[in-house]
């Protein structure tokens, strides 16, 4: 006697029906990713796992199984999407605001499906998705994933996925090394025309862009172009409501878990320790920027840090106001580039106010990698600007830590408080 979904879903246990919402959530699972992120605990195998779980599953028309390049992908049967809905409520119908028309509110099998040729960047970029709720587990985090099907609350630019967490959207950019620059520019172009848009400005969230490059035998080479085109086409658009980091899967879980999930958590241990440095070892007040938003065209940096003299003025030291905004660009978002692009403005629109002008410190992670930034970006020897890491001010003096390059793309510290006399540290090569 044939079952009822009813009485399969009665059957099947928690973590099957979790198992099965992914599939949905995801469009489909590899077999292999189903096994290490579901099932692992339960079976001695990968061929133990097949031959049970997924054959029963195919036997109870629950999934179909697809051959693609990588292997073998599991997609859902219209039984098993109605066994999801019943017992995670998916809703019936749901309105569609950008039409203003009533749709149906879940997929069916047949608008799930894809393409063989299709299934490894769905692969790939589940496997960033899954090894993220793995290291969120650790965390008191409550997020939320959204499929490039369910992504509704933006209109003109489709991310690949979607993660969204305390108030930013963090957008998934699954890189397969497949598109040309000239399609990499395309891109770009629809999300500086969303950026300059009416619905852009009514958007409270902050979107932080991770373009997972994969799929090439030279990772380094594929981030510099995917830069190269991005900052060519959106340096003014980065910022306070939008930015990009470009790096590997394992570069950028790195970069969330150590830098921007602490960070919206306010206990960042790298700007607790940064301001302790600065505390202790140089004697700057350190204190958050925030409140300087307006006088410099509304650009957002981190930390806003000063020396005073005996008399309660601001210090000058060697013929140099000690007082610089600091901004934490670790993991090089693009933002540093725009901030960098446009610091005389920021700086002048505080002389403005304050009747003198302000320098600006960007706290790296890597200072070999910011020469390449700034080649690319047509900013080495900008004034004002300087640079330096943690490694580099727990070791060094204040004026040894920071370093900026010529024109030239020479590296250079300074002799004193003064930032002026040129010490070099290394050559172009």
């Amino acid at each position: 006697m044939r079952q009822s979904n009813f009485e399969k879903a009665r059957l099947l246990a928690e973590n099957d029906l979790a198992f099965l919402y992914d599939v949905y959530d995801f469009r489909c699972i590899s077999t292999q990713q189903a096994f290490d992120y579901y099932y692992a605990d339960y079976f001695y195998n990968y061929e133990a796992f097949y031959q049970n779980k997924i054959q029963a599953f195919i036997q109870a028309d629950l999934i179909e199984v697809v051959l693609y390049k990588e292997g073998e992908a599991v997609f859902l049967t219209n039984n098993a999407i109605e066994i999801v809905r019943d017992c995670f409520g998916l809703a019936t119908n749901i309105l569609d605001k950008d039409k203003n028309v009533i749709r149906r509110g879940y997929y069916r099998a047949s608008e799930l499906k894809m393409l063989p040729r299709l299934i490894t960047h769905q692969v790939h970029l589940n496997r960033f998705v899954l090894d993220f709720r793995e290291l969120a587990k650790g965390e008191n985090l409550n997020w939320k994933h959204y499929g490039e099907k369910n992504i509704s609350q933006y209109f003109g630019i489709r991310p690949d996925a979607m993660l969204r967490f305390y108030e930013l959207d963090i957008f998934l950019e699954q890189d397969m090394a497949s598109e040309s620059k000239v399609q990499l520019t395309e891109k770009w172009n629809h999300y500086r025309t969303y950026l300059r848009s009416r619905k852009s400005d009514g958007n409270l969230r902050k979107i932080i862009m991770l373009f997972i490059v994969d799929n090439t035998n030279n990772p380094q080479a594929r981030k510099e172009l995917v830069r190269y085109t991005a900052i060519e086409s959106l340096l003014d658009q980065f910022g306070s409501k939008f930015d990009i980091y470009v790096g590997t899967r394992d570069e950028l879980l790195d970069l969330l878990f150590t830098s921007v999930i602490p960070t919206q958590q306010a206990m960042n241990g790298l700007h607790s320790h940064y301001m302790q440095i600065m505390n202790n070892r140089y004697q700057f007040v350190v204190q958050d920027a925030q409140r300087l938003r307006p006088f410099l065209s509304n650009t957002e940096y981190t930390f806003y840090q000063y020396k005073m003299s005996e008399e309660g003025t601001l210090l000058i030291e060697n013929g140099k106001l000690q007082e610089f905004l600091l901004d934490d660009a670790t993991g090089a978002p693009f933002s540093m580039m725009q901030k960098i692009a446009f610091h005389k403005r920021n700086s002048s629109a505080f002389y403005r106010d304050m009747n003198r002008h302000i320098s600006t410190i960007f706290l790296l992670d890597n200072e070999q990698q910011i020469r390449s930034h700034l080649q690319m970006a047509n900013l080495m020897g900008t004034d004002d600007v300087y640079y330096t890491t943690l490694e580099r001010l727990e070791r060094l003096s204040f004026p040894e830590a920071l370093f900026q390059f010529d024109r030239a793309g020479q590296k250079y510290h300074f002799a004193n408080s003064g930032l002026v006399k040129r010490v070099y540290e290394e050559t172009n090569t």
